[in-house]
């Protein structure tokens, strides 16, 4: 995307933000990325990398394009010479959300949250 930035830019301006629909010209570039997300979920999940979460864990390929709309969207506004700040965002954005999908405190929080659900009937 780097060789054709102008172009990104301005078909990223002409976006309606409030509408939250994929932009017809990423529909392509969406489906390839969604596949490819799915793929690295379910290898993920063979070696127990990534957790398995009833209903969650088939919305992750959602999430992971949700941030990749949101990097775009930072590399677009990023004023840094060789787009530094854009890599570091990768980096941690990434980290997070893997982070997030393996085994971690949040199942701990969803289990409890399950317990308190089950047995609290007051």
């Amino acid at each position: 995307m780097k060789e054709n930035r102008s172009y990104v830019i301005l078909a990223w301006q002409s976006i309606d933000r409030k509408k939250l629909k994929t932009p017809t010209f990423l529909g392509p570039f969406k489906a390839a990325f969604k596949d490819f997300a799915n793929s690295l979920v379910s290898e993920g999940k063979e070696s127990r990398e990534v957790a398995s979460r009833r209903y969650l864990d088939e919305r992750y390929a959602d999430a992971f394009w949700l941030q990749a709309l949101l990097i775009l969207d930072f590399w677009v506004k990023d004023p840094s010479k060789s787009f530094e700040k854009t890599d570091a965002f990768i980096e941690k954005a990434v980290n997070t959300s893997f982070d997030l999908i393996g085994a971690s405190a949040l199942d701990s929080v969803l289990d409890l949250a399950k317990f308190l659900y089950q047995h609290h009937k007051a």
